[in-house]
């Protein structure tokens, strides 16, 4: 048995009580696969293009490299890269996350483009003002673009306005990498000039800039992610990311899964799932075990609302064991279908407070699939 504290363990009895309905795993469609949008995705060659990159020109703060020509106004931030061209104008950045939930690669911006309603969720993950996909054209998927997947999507009309409020806009394309072996994906977006009608894609200088884009080339880094993607032990499937070196390992303990940080796993990270009732909300089910592990010696906070990839109702328990200070805080959510996810950092006061981050990390990325 793991030693994670007497209110831990009660937790897992009362969850039997809690969780009412037998849980049953669900096969939900992945809808981070890309399906058909205006700009259909069709399989190309895979292009190996090898720029002759270097510390003066091309390489920046992300593990990447691109080849800039030689004429380029470059501007380089922090894990971003600008460069003005007379012909275009392209802007190379990492993203991982889009209102809180994370972005695993590039089939997640590929789903949302190809969603209707996400058009606000794809122009923060572009970091567009606007944009059109040109309509009748044909997204370009490749299977290895120096060794990353990726999609390029042409694009009708494009904004982008900088933080001082200067903007580009034409014409252009999105080239969506996902990161080998890491969570996130690189964006490079590229917008034409029109320079007397030659702002299209097809023209000399819009091959110019595709060319461009589809030269960024990976360095070797360690993945900042490591991904679990398989099954609950009640068969739900389920996806979630942690930060690498944060947890030893993923155990399966009874009804559900353990992320411990340390060998006797005295302190980690409990994920439950079970199957309730669908009239019963995350804050009723939260509540109620609340109500099942209070007694004189446990203080409990308020309920608050917290979002994640989802919306969670969360708590903080604290309780004394021994000589020691237990915390721990609970995460629920349950949605309309009553598929309910229990996520509790345990230890403690000072093990659960250095551990937040990765609950946050829990919160951001886990996804029943």
């Amino acid at each position: 048995m793991k030693q994670t504290g007497k209110k831990l363990l009660l937790l897992l009895m009362v969850s039997a009580i809690l969780f009412a309905l037998p849980a049953c795993g669900k096969n939900k469609k992945n809808d981070s696969v890309p399906t058909e949008i205006s700009a259909t995705p069709e399989p190309t060659a895979n292009p190996t293009v090898s720029p002759a990159g270097n510390e003066e020109n091309g390489a920046f703060s992300l593990p990447v490299e691109i080849d800039l020509p030689e004429n380029a106004t470059v501007r380089e931030e922090k894990e971003a890269l600008f460069a003005d061209t007379a012909d275009y104008f392209l802007y190379v950045f990492s993203e991982d996350t889009v209102q809180n939930g994370a972005v695993y690669d590039e089939n997640d911006v590929m789903a949302l483009i190809n969603s209707k309603e996400k058009s606000s969720l794809v122009k923060e993950i572009l970091r567009l003002k606007d944009f059109s996909i040109a309509e009748g054209s044909k997204a370009k998927a490749y299977e290895s673009i120096n060794g990353m997947r990726g999609y390029l999507i042409p694009m009708s009309q494009m904004t982008y306005e900088d933080a001082a409020g200067g903007k580009k806009e034409g014409a252009g394309f999105v080239v969506v990498y996902g990161k080998p072996g890491d969570v996130g994906v690189y964006v490079v977006l590229g917008i034409l000039k029109a320079n007397g009608g030659n702002g299209s894609l097809e023209s000399e200088n819009g091959k110019k800039a595709i060319n461009t884009a589809l030269g960024l080339i990976p360095k070797e880094a360690e993945s900042a992610y490591i991904v679990w993607d398989n099954a609950m032990p009640d068969e739900t499937g389920v996806r979630f990311a942690y930060k690498n070196g944060s947890v030893l390992e993923v155990r399966t303990d009874g009804d559900d899964l353990l992320l411990p940080f340390n060998e006797d796993a005295s302190t980690g990270i409990l994920i439950l799932h079970s199957q309730n009732r669908a009239d019963r909300t995350a804050k009723e089910l939260l509540q109620g075990l609340m109500d099942s592990l209070k007694d004189d010696g446990t203080a409990f906070s308020e309920i608050v609302t917290v979002q994640g990839r989802v919306e969670y109702q969360k708590v903080t328990m604290s309780y004394t064991e021994g000589d020691q200070k237990m915390k721990e805080i609970l995460c629920l959510a349950s949605d309309e279908t009553g598929s309910s996810w229990l996520l509790d950092l345990y230890g403690t006061e000072a093990d659960v407070d250095s551990g937040e981050d990765e609950l946050k990390v829990l919160l951001w990325s886990l996804e029943e699939e």
